[in-house]
């Protein structure tokens, strides 16, 4: 659901992928296509996160001289020729596939596509569960054509919300699209039905996994920095 941090975890993995491709001296790319936001938001959000930094505080003003200077020398060490972000408002399915195509010719080989949301692809249809799993069908297909996964982040219906039950299935997707994913990933956030939760949990589900298998794993979630982390979760037995 909203304010889960879908963003933030599709951008997490965004720059492991980068991080790991510096390191290796890998020169391909990696393309967001941010339906929702704009680049340069995007990217400072992104920056805010790898030096845990107040993005709320850079918005309004109030970071530190340091702390500017911390996300300029980050921003100038992302803005080299990996990453490439795509602003379209509502991109279709052609307009994916030229962007990357333009990228293949250069020479460029595609180590990751992330698009920020499934429901704002610009694919026409009035039915809209027929739209969504028209889109999904078309991303399995460019991942395919370039050979590299793509990440697509999408909602949950509200039914969750209402339900006692929380653990999350394939069929609380919004408008579907899971026949073609390889493998789902969905985010609950606890605190958000139970203020008693620790706030900072999130729990990630894999509720479909053709490489591996399903389970599910608790994160930590910083909301100043917008930044997923390890959580250290103590049980204890009654």
């Amino acid at each position: 659901r909203s304010g889960t941090g879908k963003t933030a975890f599709g951008m997490q993995l965004v720059y492991n992928v980068l991080q790991q491709m510096e390191d290796h001296n890998d020169p391909g790319a990696v393309c967001v296509f941010s339906a929702e936001m704009d680049g340069e938001a995007l990217m400072l959000r992104e920056a805010c996160a790898i030096e845990r930094i107040s993005f709320w505080r850079v918005q309004t003003g109030n970071a530190t001289g340091s702390e500017y200077q911390q996300l300029d020398r980050c921003l100038s060490k992302m803005s080299d020729r990996r990453l490439y972000i795509d602003e379209s408002a509502a991109p279709t399915l052609e307009h994916m596939t030229a962007q990357l195509k333009a990228l293949a010719d250069e020479g460029r080989k595609i180590s990751l596509v992330l698009f920020d949301y499934t429901e704002l692809a610009g694919e026409f249809d009035r039915d809209e569960s027929r739209r969504v799993n028209k889109i999904s069908r078309g991303l399995a297909t460019l991942a395919k054509k370039f050979d590299c996964p793509v990440v697509t982040l999408s909602q949950l219906n509200r039914d969750i919300e209402s339900r006692a039950e929380k653990t999350p299935s394939m069929r609380d997707l919004m408008h579907g699209g899971e026949r073609e994913a390889a493998c789902i990933v969905i985010l609950v956030r606890p605190w958000m039905f139970d203020k008693s939760s620790p706030r900072e949990l999130v729990n990630a589900y894999v509720v479909k996994n053709r490489f591996g298998p399903q389970g599910e794993a608790t994160l930590g979630f910083d909301e100043t920095s917008l930044r997923f982390y390890n959580a250290r979760v103590e049980k204890h037995e009654l």
